[in-house]
């Protein structure tokens, strides 16, 4: 009797401690289904959210435009909402959730929706207007070897923890044959050949190489002309040394010659030449009505002839030597030979006159060179050559030039308060040395180089440049020497591409420089979950 009774209360004792775990564990699992329910409903919303991103992004890719808000239904109650907010002015923004969106970019933020109104939100940061830039390096051919790519963004300094891995870094029109041969060479990025091609084929890669991604273009994107500005002649400066008191008139024949601080005047019946200090001159030939208009620079080998009838003809531009035909009569003027002739079939002799100093001295080697200047302001010139010292750009604007060339310890400065410089280069473009061109902004869109030529460009030598190259007629070499690397920060265009012992850091802040495009193209920046 007295064991029935002991065990009573341990029954119940055991009996309760069985109902408290009982009741502990199914709220404990209540909890973890209530959680698990609650992280699946954020993972649908977040979803909703990516999914009202794609649709924005296609939006915009197809018109340009997008309605605000951009709402749509999907599967299982789930909506979004997006919403645009482009920065057009010149300082940072601040858009939803206190996300900070630089200048000249696009943000879209997109609210996920669930049917019991929960929501999770989602951003895209994009780069719009493109330009000429549309991919880091755009080319026939790849030469790399022994190179990193890579991309970052000047304007956002936080931008390689971002996924800056995912942009174009390098692409090509052609749809055939081997376009990128890589020799141990790490792309972190996507490379792309021309549309309708095969990137398992045509990018050859040895064992040591890799890219992060293959593709194919959607579209050819075109190497388009540019224009070269029209600036003043900027070499007037270094001529006024030549200066001298002018001489009297001179008669040659039925032509009159003078000379004074305006340049040298030719005169005769229906023709009318003049040439100033600065090279530029213009020939005016009216026989009988018959306009023609002959105009240009004489230092800079430029001639236009305008439209006309007239018999006067010009010759041999690069030999500094004008000809001018006129009923027999000619008019030789060859400057650095300092003799001014003019034969003409009516007269007994030939007349000549010596050419003044000024003229003589600048036109004896050809077109001047402006060697180490302190300072280059903007305008035209004729060679620029840097080969010892430093050329400070002084102000923001644009420098059109017939050759530069950089070497032998010269140095082209940006200086770390200028923007906006765009340098035009018309025959040949030669950068060679340990910081041949130093950007001190570090920003690639702020310098600018445009080539006309179709000579080879070379960035050789341990050059660390912050710009962007734009030459479409020609090959571009980036290669380093032993022991002093290249380092190329910002986009370029060519032909023929060679990167060697050198590394190429596409900044995607050239996007929208030059000429835009017709296509709606955007690139992503960064994306946020919240």
């Amino acid at each position: 009797m007295k064991s029935r009774g002991f065990a009573l209360p341990t029954l119940f004792l055991v009996t309760t401690i069985l109902l408290i775990l009982a009741a502990a564990i199914g709220h404990s699992s209540l909890s973890s289904l209530m959680v698990s329910n609650q992280e699946h409903e954020a993972n649908q919303a977040v979803y909703a959210a990516e999914a009202g991103l794609t649709a924005a992004v296609e939006e915009l890719l197809s018109s340009g435009r997008l309605q605000q808000p951009l709402t749509g239904s999907l599967a299982n109650g789930l909506s979004y909402s997006v919403e645009l907010y482009e920065n057009a002015g010149t300082e940072s923004m601040v858009v939803a959730q206190g996300v900070e969106i630089p200048p000249g970019t696009t943000y879209l933020y997109s609210r996920g929706i669930l049917d019991n109104g929960r929501e999770r939100q989602a951003g895209l940061l994009l780069k719009t207007g493109l330009g000429i830039y549309q991919v880091g390096i755009l080319g026939e051919q790849f030469l790399l070897q022994d190179t990193v790519f890579d991309t970052f963004s000047s304007d956002l300094d936080n931008f390689p923890e971002q996924g800056g891995g995912e942009s174009l870094v390098a692409a090509s029109n052609s749809n055939h044959g081997t376009v990128f041969t890589l020799v141990e060479s790490e792309i972190e990025g996507t490379l792309m050949v021309g549309t309708g091609g095969d990137p398992n084929t045509q990018i050859s890669m040895d064992p040591s190489s890799s890219v992060t991604r293959k593709g194919v273009l959607p579209h050819v994107v075109e190497l388009d002309d540019f224009q070269v500005p029209e600036t003043e002649n900027s070499n007037q400066d270094p001529f006024e040394q030549y200066a001298e008191s002018p001489p009297p008139s001179v008669a040659l024949g039925r032509m009159t010659m003078s000379v004074d601080g305006d340049g040298v005047h030719m005169l005769s019946d229906g023709l009318n030449f003049e040439i100033q200090p600065n090279g530029d001159f213009e020939l005016r030939h009216d026989p009988g009505g018959a306009l023609q208009v002959v105009t240009g620079n004489y230092f800079l080998q430029e001639v236009e002839v305008q439209e006309g009838q007239g018999v006067f003809t010009f010759l041999d531009p690069n030999g500094f030597r004008f000809v001018g035909q006129d009923a027999g009569r000619v008019l030789t003027f060859t400057p650095h030979d300092g003799n001014i002739t003019y034969d003409d079939d009516g007269l007994a002799n030939d007349t000549t006159m010596q050419a003044p100093d000024w003229l003589q001295n600048l036109g004896a080697d050809g077109p001047p060179s402006v060697t180490n200047p302190v300072e280059l302001p903007p305008g035209r010139y004729a060679n620029v050559t840097i080969d010892s010292g430093t050329t400070q750009l002084v102000s923001e604007g644009a420098y059109v030039i017939d050759e530069l060339d950089i070497s032998n310890g010269g140095q082209l400065r940006l200086g770390a308060d200028q923007k906006d410089v765009d340098i035009y280069v018309k025959r040949k473009l030669k950068v060679e040395g340990e910081d041949a061109i130093l950007n001190a902004t570090r920003k690639a869109p702020n310098l600018n180089l445009f080539y006309a030529g179709e000579e080879p460009v070379d960035l050789n030598g341990g050059s660390q440049s912050y710009l962007t190259l734009f030459a479409p007629g020609a090959d571009v070499n980036l290669v380093g020497w032993d022991g002093a690397r290249t380092e190329f920060y910002g986009a370029l265009a060519g032909q023929n591409i060679t990167v060697s012992n050198a590394d190429f850091h596409y900044d995607l802040a050239t996007l929208g420089i030059g000429k835009g495009v017709t296509r709606h193209y955007f690139v992503p920046l960064a994306r946020h979950r919240f």
